[in-house]
């Protein structure tokens, strides 16, 4: 639906100015507050989903297609929306790692080159909704590079702040690989940044940058914990003018101090044959990065011949008989490695399982380098 369907959240003051015609109800969970759906008219493309997936009372459908013409008054209560943005105080209510929360942020993936009714979209903006300010994306060429830059402008787009997803697109048989190189460049260059942020928290007499010193090493493992004292440590350094070397360093590089979130995108004519060798190697890597398979079953930028991923039985161009040999399961590779986490998700078949398999996804790494640790100690022979 490509972010065409968005909720609005408004003080009574802002309801009140709202457009004339706009419905809105009281916000569940937040006293004071309203809610309406907007719609951006002159961005739909007639494909139906919402559709058919809003349930209604008693039978009825909840969203119906009218002629665009009927339509455009409704443009203005969702571009009024996009102007308010959300209230920090509805922010904050709900966790942003549950459906209802993640949908009051802003999507930095927005109006994109896809299909109607494009399947994959969605995925790509949620993932950016609960990570895109800290994102990195290495995209293989598909149609997740085609609809995610769609010369000369791209869907992906900023915060308030001015951040978001950082992407770029590489090869069919070498994205992985890219990916991965992306992730260990960041890990060279925040592992010199770590170790000014050590150097420096032993040896400054500055209760506030030494404070914001040791919050950054606590959460340094963790990109959703660690933007916050970053910006602090880079604001404590900024503000009492540390005369230290190590203190410039992180200020020269203060773009890098934060853990990013590292992603690789593709589709299953990338992940099940052609980059499979490399995405393999990535996988049996050991290292923090999150691989996402727009799983379609099917080369879809090509035609729709049909490809590893395709069922048993599924037709396609060129195996119009049906296809006479079963999925590979992707999957079940990852899995034979023990200590890779791997989830198979569908939006319309569980909400709440994808958002939570994009959440595990991210914090994996930790919670398993962290069961390591823990076995290695236990491991080590105690003498006397």
């Amino acid at each position: 639906m490509k972010n065409v369907v968005r909720p609005v959240a408004m003080t009574e003051a802002q309801a009140a100015n709202a457009p004339e015609g706009s419905k809105n109800i009281d916000l569940t969970g937040v006293a004071g507050y309203k809610f309406a759906i907007s719609i951006s008219t002159l961005d739909c493309q007639g494909c139906g989903s919402c559709v058919n997936i809003c349930p209604g009372k008693k039978g009825e459908k909840a969203i119906t297609m009218q002629p665009i013409e009927t339509q455009y008054e409704s443009q203005k209560l969702f571009d009024y929306g996009v102007e308010i943005g959300f209230p920090q105080e509805v922010v904050d209510k709900f966790k942003e790692t549950t459906v209802k929360g993640s949908q009051f942020k802003k999507p930095l993936l927005e109006f994109s080159g896809a299909c109607a009714g494009c399947g994959e979209t969605p995925y790509a903006k949620l993932a950016t909704q609960l990570f895109g300010d800290r994102m990195y994306i290495s995209n293989a060429t598909g149609c997740s590079s085609i609809w995610g830059a769609s010369a000369p402008s791209t869907p992906y787009t900023v915060d308030k702040n001015g951040r978001g997803p950082a992407w770029a697109n590489s090869l069919f048989e070498d994205n992985a690989e890219f990916g991965y190189g992306m992730s260990l460049a960041q890990k060279a260059l925040r592992g010199r940044l770590i170790s000014s942020v050590e150097a420096l928290s032993a040896v400054v007499d500055k209760a506030d940058v030494k404070a914001a010193c040791e919050k950054f090493l606590e959460t340094k493992d963790s990109s959703t914990l660690n933007a916050a004292p970053s910006r602090e440590l880079v604001a404590a350094l900024e503000a009492t003018k540390v005369d230290n070397e190590d203190a410039q360093n992180i200020l020269d590089n203060k773009d890098f101090l934060s853990k990013k979130s590292q992603w690789i995108f593709g589709g299953d004519g990338w992940a099940y044959d052609i980059g499979f060798g490399g995405l393999d190697h990535v996988i049996a890597s050991g290292q923090d990065v999150n691989i996402l398979v727009f799983d379609t079953e099917v080369y879809s930028n090509t035609g729709g011949q049909s490809s590893k991923s395709t069922p048993t039985g599924a037709i396609a161009q060129f195996a119009a008989a049906g296809k006479e040999v079963k999925k590979k399961d992707l999957a079940a590779i990852a899995m034979s490695y023990g200590y890779v986490y791997v989830a198979q998700i569908a939006q319309g078949a569980d909400y709440n399982q994808t958002v939570k398999a994009f959440v595990e996804a991210e914090s994996y790494f930790i919670q398993i380098r962290s069961s390591f640790r823990i076995r290695w100690k236990e491991s080590i022979p105690v003498r006397f």
